[in-house]
C-alpha cells in the first residue's frame, strides 16, 4: 500500500466523478471505494476490470445511505485494518455521509453541521437571514395551501424548488397560482432519488430574481479561504432554467461582491475544509 490511503463514498457517473477515482490512482494512493451497488458503475456486459473502478484497488460494497450507523462500522472495522488518510464523496447525495465518517474515524474533513445546511435550501436560507446576509424572501410549504400563501406573500412571479436537489432538477418559475398544483403534485408521487433515496417531501417558494447566476469556486483550510476563479453560467428560458453551459475562468460584474459574500457565508456556516462551489 502506498503512504496514502483515500476512501470513495460512491460517485457520480460523469466525467468529474470519474476523474476523482482515476486522479486519486495516478496521484499514487491506494484507492478504495465505497458503494452501495458496484454494478451501477457499469455499462452493460462490462467487466470492473474495464470499467472506471479499474482505479479501485479495493472495493467494498455496503448501504451508503440508509443505515449510517452501520456504514460507520463497516468503515470503522476496515479502516482499523487498513488505516484511511481520507475520505471523499464528489456528489451531494454523499458529501453528509463522508463528512460524518470523517468525523467520526478522526480524519480531517468538513464539518457535518456546515454540509447539513448546504444540503437543505431552506436551512440554507434560514441561516443566511439570521447572518443578515442578502438572500431572496423565502417559504417551506408543504402543500399547495401552502404554496397559494406563500405566492401571496412573496409576489408572482416565484420560484418553486425542492430542498435538496442538484442540477437545477425540479426549479420551476410560477408566473400565477395555479402553477403550484402540478409540480408539487408530481413531487410528491416521485420522492425518491434515481438511487432509491429519498428526497425532503417539502418544497421551497422562493423570490424571483432575475440576473446573471454565476457561482464562486473556493478551497478552505481553517480560517483561510483560497478563491479559485468564478465560473459563469447559460441557462435555458423560463419556466425551468436548466444550466446549459458555463465559462471559467469569468469577470462578471459584481465579482468582488460575489466573492465577500461566498467567503463569509462560508465562515459563517463554519465550513472550513475542503472545496465549494457556491452560486449567486
Amino acid at each position: 500500500m502506498s503512504s496514502k490511503h483515500i476512501l470513495f463514498l460512491d460517485m457520480n457517473k460523469t466525467s468529474s466523478g470519474m476523474e476523482y477515482l482515476k486522479g486519486a490512482k495516478n496521484l499514487g494512493f491506494y484507492v478504495t471505494f465505497a458503494t452501495f451497488d458496484p454494478q451501477y458503475y457499469l455499462k452493460p456486459g462490462e467487466q470492473i476490470e474495464t470499467s472506471i473502478l479499474k482505479y479501485a484497488d479495493h472495493i467494498i460494497t455496503v448501504d451508503t445511505h440508509h443505515d449510517m450507523d452501520g456504514l460507520i462500522q463497516v468503515l470503522q472495522d476496515y479502516g482499523a485494518v487498513h488505516p484511511i488518510d481520507g475520505i471523499i464523496a464528489s456528489l451531494d447525495l454523499e458529501i453528509l455521509q463522508a463528512a460524518i465518517a470523517a468525523e467520526q474515524l478522526g480524519l480531517p474533513g468538513t464539518p457535518p453541521s456546515a454540509v447539513r445546511i448546504c444540503r437543505n435550501k431552506f436551512e440554507m436560507r434560514r441561516k443566511l437571514t439570521e447572518l443578515n446576509i442578502p438572500t431572496p424572501q423565502f417559504a417551506l410549504v408543504d402543500s399547495v395551501e401552502e404554496a397559494l400563501e406563500a405566492g401571496k406573500r412573496i409576489g408572482y412571479p416565484c420560484v418553486l424548488k425542492p430542498l435538496d436537489t442538484t442540477g437545477s432538477e425540479g426549479v420551476q418559475m410560477i408566473a400565477k397560482p395555479s402553477d403550484f398544483e402540478e409540480p408539487l403534485r408530481s413531487h410528491k408521487e416521485n420522492l425518491k432519488y434515481w438511487r432509491g433515496i429519498r428526497k425532503a417531501p417539502q418544497m421551497l417558494v422562493e423570490e424571483y430574481m432575475e440576473g446573471s447566476l454565476i457561482s464562486v469556486e473556493t478551497v478552505s483550510c481553517g480560517r483561510d479561504i483560497h478563491v479559485l476563479g468564478i465560473t459563469d453560467r447559460i441557462v435555458s428560458d423560463p419556466p425551468y432554467f436548466a444550466e446549459l453551459f458555463g465559462s471559467f475562468p469569468a469577470e462578471p460584474e459584481g465579482a468582488e461582491e460575489a466573492i465577500r459574500i461566498t467567503t463569509e457565508t462560508l465562515k459563517a456556516i463554519g465550513y472550513n475544509f475542503g472545496p465549494a462551489h457556491t452560486e449567486l
